[in-house]
């Protein structure tokens, strides 16, 4: 996996990481109730690798516990 270059996506349930090169080639890849954060901006990752938990070996927590979109 290559470290992410330019605009970062990241889901607030399964914290998938894409780029914005990878979101573009296949917008519907991922599940479609779920919805991206967007970073445009470098990310303290001292801060956000506390918030999100990156070290949890269980895997990152979701942002959101539950569902905004309903089908």
């Amino acid at each position: 996996m290559d470290r992410i270059k330019g605009v970062w996506f990241r889901c607030v349930y399964c914290a998938k990481d894409l780029c914005d090169v990878c979101e573009n080639l296949n917008p519907h890849a991922h599940d479609l109730t779920h919805f991206f954060y967007v970073f445009k901006a470098p990310v303290d990752m001292q801060i956000f690798r506390i918030v999100v938990e990156l070290d949890n070996l269980e895997g990152s927590l979701p942002v959101l516990n539950y569902p905004v979109y309903y089908s």
